[in-house]
């Protein structure tokens, strides 16, 4: 049952990331519907990725704009909204990354994570506490993207830069594939 209970009639993701393209993906396997709220400056590569897994994307010109339309659109009682974080079976699934390296490797002296949203991190911290408590946990993010950092900092949620830090990203990862593309041929 578990993923089509989580996804009903139509999934929802206001997502920007990795989960954008899983719940595309997840929701095209069961034949539900399924609409990824993203901010313009997203990756032209993940948006496209999530459109070819049959993803409906509604892009938006920030991240602000782009939660309170899925925040809106998760007002439909035929919907159900998949968080990218900040969500207890979000948390779950990400630590189950840490505990199949961990399953593997037994014992090692640090585990490092993306920052991101958290989800991914406070899954990484969870099952590492339980299987190698000992091991330190650090979260990584870009220096010219660090609103985990400065969100810490000032005690409150920051998004600054992010946009300008996003542009070069996505320039970086739309680079990476030209490459891999003129190498195929």
């Amino acid at each position: 049952d578990g993923i089509r209970d989580c996804l009903l009639s139509r999934g929802l993701g206001d997502v920007y990331k990795r989960q954008a393209q899983a719940v595309a993906w997840a929701s095209r396997q069961f034949g539900i519907p399924s609409t990824i709220f993203m901010p313009e400056y997203a990756s032209k590569i993940k948006i496209q990725a999530t459109r070819s897994y049959g993803a409906e994307v509604v892009l938006s010109p920030t991240r602000d704009e782009s939660d309170a339309k899925v925040l809106n659109a998760s007002r439909d009682e035929d919907v159900y909204w998949l968080p990218p974080f900040n969500n207890k079976q979000v948390i779950a699934g990400q630590g189950t990354a840490t505990l199949e390296a961990l399953e593997k490797l037994k014992f090692v002296d640090a585990v490092f994570a993306p920052c991101g949203g958290g989800g991914l991190l406070s899954g990484a911290l969870i099952t590492a506490r339980q299987l190698c408590p000992s091991a330190k946990v650090i979260g990584a993010e870009p220096l010219n993207a660090n609103d985990a950092v400065q969100s810490v900092r000032l005690n409150s949620i920051q998004r600054s830069g992010c946009r300008d830090a996003a542009k070069h990203l996505r320039a970086f990862s739309d680079y990476l594939l030209n490459i891999k593309d003129s190498t195929d041929d």
